[in-house]
């Protein structure tokens, strides 16, 4: 099962209506948008990831200074990934004592986007991850 751990609620219109265009089709692949109920506050923040983050899985922060992979090498590391949690902190990005429990680092991106739009990006590259490996046509490069 893959996991999401989100700083933030989805709130915005925008992010209601993409994430029901991609979760309903991942929930054949088994994923999971874990919200944060107290978005907003650093501290309680860190303890929504540190609370999450459980031996058995493998954590990965979603940060502007992680590597960046193309999507079929994305997709390569979720089936090489054991459990894998994608981690996407708030604002202010993942507090370190997160960073420090995670076994890798990502970027969407050398651009940055906002928590909500990263989340849809995300979300939109599992799927692609996921019909790459099924031979699905909707990955086209």
């Amino acid at each position: 099962m893959i996991r999401i751990l989100f700083a933030g609620r989805s709130k915005a219109p925008f992010l209601k209506e993409g994430l029901g265009q991609f979760l309903p089709r991942l929930r054949r692949y088994h994923v999971e948008v874990i919200e944060n109920p107290h978005p907003g506050v650093a501290r309680d923040e860190e303890a929504f990831f540190l609370k999450l983050l459980q031996p058995g899985r493998t954590a990965l922060a979603l940060d502007p200074r992680g590597r960046s992979l193309d999507s079929p090498s994305f997709g390569q590391l979720l089936e090489a990934t054991r459990n894998p949690d994608l981690l996407i902190g708030g604002a202010d990005g993942l507090p370190p004592a997160v960073l420090a429990r995670c076994g890798d680092r990502l970027s969407l991106s050398a651009m940055t986007f906002s928590h909500e739009l990263a989340l849809l990006v995300l979300v939109e590259q599992i799927y692609r991850a996921e019909t790459l490996a099924t031979g699905h046509p909707y990955h086209r490069a």
